[in-house]
């Protein structure tokens, strides 16, 4: 018998496609930043998807209690889901101490959704299952 998929296993399938690609741009970034040229491109897509990704948990961590602190931490990126621009300085020349602490949100807003997914079970893989 064939097996059919349940909407809830496509839309965490989905999930899991979107934070693949993530997790690429994340290791493209920060390879980039090593080797000394930053690509633009990299990092706006890069928060593109990070953002479109935190709107898609939102309504999954919103008001549950067992995510705890770490529903506090997903919260503070509300502003930056609505202006993703946010993350970049208003003037790369004159960078503010605002300013780094918004780029190195990047990498926060990363941690926390990979912790999120984790938690929701979406990237907790049982290998050889049928």
């Amino acid at each position: 018998m064939d097996k059919v998929m349940s909407s809830g296993v496509i839309y965490s399938y989905t999930l899991l496609e979107l934070w693949e690609s993530i997790s690429k741009l994340e290791i493209q970034s920060r390879y980039d930043a090593l080797s000394g040229r930053a690509d633009k491109s990299v990092i706006d897509e890069l928060v593109a998807k990070e953002t479109s990704l935190w709107g898609e948990l939102y309504p999954i961590v919103n008001g549950r209690s067992e995510f705890g602190d770490l529903a506090t931490e997903f919260k503070e990126f509300e502003c930056f889901f609505f202006s993703p621009n946010k993350f970049f300085p208003s003037n790369p020349d004159k960078l503010t101490i605002a300013d780094k602490q918004n780029l190195k949100k990047i990498t926060k807003l990363f941690k926390i959704l990979r912790e999120v997914l984790h938690r929701i079970k979406i990237t907790d893989f049982e290998w050889g299952q049928s």
